[in-house]
């Protein structure tokens, strides 16, 4: 994952630059993040719906497989 977000951070730095003047972008990497142990890590970083835009990078599969009789209905 580190070759994908540093990737990412190469386009988002180019882009906030680029929008330098019509928006303020800024880049938060949650692994970067001080973190405290008063309290689970999940309940420190902040929260998506806070954001207006939001870019989540994941390493495998997210939530549980589908049972193998599971059909789409289109």
């Amino acid at each position: 994952m580190a070759e994908e977000r540093a990737l990412a951070e190469f386009v988002f730095r180019r882009l906030s630059d680029e929008l330098a003047d019509i928006a303020q972008l800024s880049f938060l990497i949650w692994e970067h993040e001080p973190l405290f142990g008063h309290t689970g890590f999940q309940q420190q970083i902040e929260r998506p719906s806070q954001s207006d835009l939001v870019v989540i990078i994941l390493w495998s599969r997210l939530g549980t497989r589908l049972p193998s009789d599971y059909r789409r209905s289109w």
